[in-house]
């Protein structure tokens, strides 16, 4: 039979909990507070792995929100 998840569910779920977990161990990883290698202006010091994964979340927000228009327009052009 057909699954009930739409392509990208996972995929989107999987980007953001690594995301949020990966930044809060980064956090972890020293200690002596963060790194001001990193710095960006006024951004907060992140190592390149929290960037990443700042990127990482937002990419995994926009695949859900991707497949939820999807499955909504698939809803709107069933009923007709």
């Amino acid at each position: 039979g057909r699954s009930q998840w739409r392509p990208g569910f996972f995929l989107g779920w999987l980007a953001i909990s690594y995301a949020v977990v990966r930044f809060g161990l980064d956090f972890l990883r020293s200690p002596y507070g963060p790194d001001v290698r990193y710095e960006l202006g006024p951004l907060p010091p992140l190592t390149p792995a929290q960037m990443f994964c700042v990127a990482l979340f937002f990419t995994g927000l926009w695949v859900l929100n991707r497949q939820w228009q999807l499955t909504t327009d698939a809803q709107r052009v069933s009923k007709g």
